[in-house]
């Protein structure tokens, strides 16, 4: 029963985008999709110093050596 709910839950969704797919015009899917990117793109951004900040206080908590934790400060920022 387990095994099949995720089964169950990606027909639901393979079904429910069947039918925005049916319902809507693709222009018109289209325009809303990119309106929804730019929303989350901009509640990602304004996040960002926060993940930052997070992703720290991660790392001062582990048990990481210093030069890779120094890497990890320098591929996190160009990454964020």
């Amino acid at each position: 029963m387990s095994r099949a709910s995720a089964d169950v839950g990606l027909i639901f969704t393979a079904f429910n985008l069947r039918r925005i797919f049916n319902i809507l015009h693709r222009e018109l899917l289209k325009e809303y999709l990119k309106a929804l990117t730019l929303y989350f793109s901009s509640i990602w951004s304004f996040f960002k110093p926060f993940r930052a900040i997070v992703f720290l206080n991660f790392l001062n908590q582990t048990k990481i050596f210093p030069q890779k934790k120094t890497r990890l400060k320098i591929d996190l920022f160009l990454y964020l």
